[in-house]
């Protein structure tokens, strides 16, 4: 059986001026160590393709909004989810830059 490869490992298999497409349901499903690995790889010039709607964390006090996407609001983040979310008080549209 082959083994998943760790995130520092993918990133060099991602040539400068990619498109990466990821998904991910509400951040939970979202490749967030291979994010992190690129960020910290500086790598330059992509193009990422993201279906999210919003960013929830899940901290001791419940599921928490933080952010959303750009043209979506709190009120349409609750009505997809069905979930009871606490939303945050300062909730802020994604930080989707990952050139920083």
């Amino acid at each position: 059986m082959k083994k998943a490869l760790p995130p520092e490992e993918l990133v060099k298999l991602i040539p400068e001026g990619a498109v990466l497409m990821i998904g991910g349901f509400m951040g939970v499903g979202s490749p967030h160590r291979l994010i992190d690995a690129l960020v910290e790889s500086g790598q330059k010039n992509l193009t990422i393709i993201a279906n999210d709607t919003a960013v929830i964390k899940n901290m001791a006090s419940g599921l928490v909004l933080m952010e959303t996407a750009l043209g979506v609001s709190v009120e349409e983040v609750l009505a997809a989810t069905g979930t009871p979310l606490i939303v945050a008080k300062d909730v802020k549209p994604m930080n989707i830059d990952i050139t920083a």
